[in-house]
């Protein structure tokens, strides 16, 4: 079904582009929101990602997953942003913002992944950016790197020192029930 929704789109298909559109605008700027500092900026990122995916459409393989595809490109323009802009970080919290979490049975793990949410929003710019490019869009050290113009030992001290920053908090957190 996809795949027809793809070569509707590469004709011209505006009824296929919204439809495109709508199955994808919301996992899209989920996977932004973790790179930016505000739903403004992640709203108007993944209106640039969806133009870029819509003109080069015709170059998508179905080799991959179709929302990897246009994930990549979305990342790609967060990243891209954060060069060009040099965006800084707020620390409002707005769970909203975050991943779609799914039901989970446990209140105790739904207050924890909440937790985790809010102080990964905490953290220093550098930390938060490679933490979500390492851990949730799977990027190695060398490509964070290379897309982030810093050295890999930068990449891999900045997740250390995130992984670090997170646990003294949660440790704190814990104290202080």
């Amino acid at each position: 079904m996809q795949n027809q929704l793809v070569a509707r789109c590469v004709k011209g298909d505006r009824k296929a582009q919204y439809e495109l559109y709508q199955q994808f605008v919301t996992p899209l700027y989920h996977a932004v929101i973790r790179l930016v500092p505000n739903q403004a900026e992640a709203e108007d990122i993944v209106q640039d990602a969806f133009i870029s995916i819509f003109k080069n459409i015709h170059r998508y393989r179905s080799e991959s997953s179709l929302y990897t595809w246009m994930r990549r490109v979305a990342v790609n323009k967060a990243i891209d942003e954060i060069r060009k802009k040099k965006i800084k970080w707020t620390t409002e919290y707005d769970e909203r913002e975050f991943l779609e979490i799914p039901e989970i049975e446990s209140s105790l793990e739904d207050e924890l992944i909440k937790e985790l949410h809010f102080e990964i929003k905490k953290l220093p710019d550098g930390c938060r950016q490679i933490l979500s490019l390492f851990l949730f869009e799977g990027y190695k050290h060398s490509e964070i790197a290379t897309q982030l113009n810093i050295s890999e030992s930068t990449s891999k001290t900045q997740y250390a020192r995130a992984k670090n920053l997170l646990s003294k908090a949660f440790i704190k957190n814990k104290l202080h029930e």
